[in-house]
């Protein structure tokens, strides 16, 4: 089961890299009355806001459009081989 917490309940993390920093399970939509979804993202306090991981984190997930809504801290994000 996953630990939903509310977006008003997030404190700024200690590092800004998805690679050494926390990653979440995100939570957002587009606004009230639109469908919500789930990205695999971390907090970036270079841009201070919230980016998708593995994405071009000079962008906001507010900057493409989206309101993230609550988040849930993921205790091992698993690599991808290449």
């Amino acid at each position: 089961m996953i630990n939903w917490i509310e977006i008003s309940k997030f404190k700024e993390p200690k590092y800004t890299d998805p690679e050494y920093g926390d990653i979440f399970l995100l939570c957002k939509d587009c606004g009230e009355g639109t469908v919500q979804s789930v990205s695999v993202g971390w907090y970036n306090l270079q841009v201070n806001g919230w980016c998708i991981a593995d994405s071009d984190s000079s962008y906001t997930l507010r900057e493409r459009g989206y309101r993230v809504t609550h988040f849930a801290k993921v205790e091992s994000y698993p690599k991808v081989a290449k």
